[in-house]
Formats: structure tokens, C-alpha cells, sequence
């Protein structure tokens, strides 16, 4: 099979929503998180997280061309879960923007904290940089939902170089955090990053 076609199908068993791929997907997905657990993330290969997650390694390339491409999954995973719980908290909650707000930044720092593996990877692997970036790319492509719902007259450039901005400064903040002694606790962090928010996200100074 060509490299074009080995791609086509990945990209067609990403999307089908099968069970067993699910269930694949996450084996080795949690076989990475093992394996960085456990021996860092300096010395990954398909060898040491198939061997883990007791798959052969043509079912690895059935789903992934590389070690980065399994880690990009993750990252995804994290924000999508992240994104509809937050987008779904604003459509039908009864609470205040700066509540809903509040508790979206909280739950995406959990969510770092509980995943702390791909941090570990952005930060030491040898593929750290576009983990980095998807990261970033994640986390906006969540975000711009959420800008449609708070400012129904967002124009396109609103949503996209918005949400990027949104995206890339709560991270690094919050990844700045999560790599320093943590002397500011994380309700104050939250709170840190809630006051330098848009008024649109937090309902404050808003008339």
C-alpha cells in the first residue's frame, strides 16, 4: 500500500466512529501515557508503546504514521472532550458568563494536570514544537464555538485570529504554571487568567 493510501485509511478509520477502532485508538493512546509515566519521554518509539499496549506494530501504522501522530490524537481527544462540555455549559446553563467562564478554565487546567504525559511530551520529546502548536490549534478550534455563542456578530477574522489568541496565551500561562513550584495556587491562577479575559467571556464591565 502507498504511503497516499496508507493516509487515506487512517484518515477514513478516524472517522467512522467504529468501536473497535475507538477502542484501538485509546489502548495505545493510554500506552503512550504509560510509557512517558514511567521511562519519560526522551526515548519513545512504536516498539516500546505497541510492546505496552500488546498490539502488533502494522496495527500501530493501520492508525498512526508515527509516535507524534498518536500524541496529536491525544491532544485532540483532551480539547474535544474540553470543548463540548463548555460550549454545552453555555447553551443551557442558567449560570453567569463569569461562572461558565470560570469553570471552563478550571476544567481545562484539570484536564492538563490529568494529562500531564503530553505536557511532558511538548516539552522533552523530540516532536515537542508541533505538539506545542496542536496544543494551541486544539484549543482554539474549541474556542471559536464559544466566541459565535458570547458575540453572535463575530465577523470570521473575529473568530479566527481571536480564538488563536485566546488559545495560545491561557496556555502558556497555564503551561508556564504547570512547569513552575506552583507558588500561586490554582484558584488563583484561575482567577489571574479570568481578569485578563474579554468582557464578551466573563460578563465583566459589560453594561
Amino acid at each position: 500500500m502507498t504511503d497516499s493510501a496508507q493516509e487515506s485509511r487512517r484518515n477514513a478509520l478516524s472517522a467512522t466512529g467504529d468501536a473497535r477502532v475507538s477502542r484501538t485508538r485509546r489502548r495505545l493512546s493510554d500506552a503512550l501515557h504509560d510509557e512517558i509515566a514511567e521511562s519519560g519521554a526522551g526515548n519513545l518509539s512504536v516498539a516500546t508503546i505497541t510492546r505496552r499496549a500488546g498490539v502488533a506494530r502494522s496495527t500501530f501504522y493501520t492508525h498512526f504514521a508515527t509516535v507524534e501522530a498518536l500524541a496529536l490524537f491525544a491532544v485532540e481527544e483532551l480539547f474535544d472532550e474540553l470543548g463540548s462540555v463548555d460550549v454545552a455549559r453555555r447553551a443551557h446553563s442558567g449560570l453567569s458568563r463569569e461562572q461558565i467562564t470560570r469553570t471552563g478554565l478550571a476544567d481545562v487546567l484539570d484536564g492538563l494536570l490529568a494529562n500531564d504525559y503530553l505536557l511532558r511530551l511538548a516539552r522533552d520529546g523530540s516532536s515537542g514544537a508541533a505538539i506545542r502548536e496542536r496544543f494551541v490549534d486544539e484549543m482554539a478550534r474549541n474556542i471559536v464555538p464559544i466566541i459565535a455563542i458570547e458575540r453572535p456578530d463575530a465577523t470570521a477574522e473575529l473568530l479566527d485570529y481571536g480564538s488563536q489568541f485566546l488559545a495560545a496565551g491561557t496556555l502558556r500561562v497555564m503551561m508556564h504554571w504547570l512547569s513552575d513550584e506552583r507558588q500561586t495556587s490554582r484558584a488563583e491562577l484561575v482567577e489571574l487568567i479570568l481578569g485578563m479575559l474579554p468582557a464578551y467571556l466573563t460578563g465583566r464591565g459589560a453594561d
